[in-house]
């Protein structure tokens, strides 16, 4: 019956985070860009972010170690959104939050089944 539960909320997390692309899809305009960011800096955190809240589906079959390396990558992401225009940081740091919180949520769940 818990594990029930924790797999509803999962799958729910996981939605949200899934249903958010279109909007960090919509929030990428070429009139939000600025010249002075080299184009190949901007599409490192943007393949660094898709990669990581990619993989919120897949969060239960991670082991602790990917787990937590997701979240350390997750923390390292953060600051290279802080340098966004305010709107589209606000956009990709939610999503980045959610994928975040989805991965530490498991994580916790996963160390205490072990006990």
């Amino acid at each position: 019956m818990k594990t029930a539960v924790v797999l509803r909320r999962i799958v729910v997390l996981a939605l949200l985070c899934s249903g958010l692309v279109g909007l960090c899809v919509a929030a990428q305009s070429p009139q939000s860009s600025s010249s002075s960011t080299p184009t190949a800096a901007k599409e490192t955190w943007q393949k660094e972010f898709d990669y990581v809240c990619s993989r919120t589906e897949q969060a239960m079959s991670f082991s602790t170690e990917q787990l937590s390396s997701l979240i350390e990558r997750c923390d390292a992401l953060q600051p290279q959104l802080d340098k966004l225009d305010e709107t589209r940081k606000k956009v990709y740091s939610g999503r980045l939050h959610q994928c975040r919180g989805l991965y530490a949520y498991v994580l916790e769940s996963k160390k205490n089944e072990k006990k």
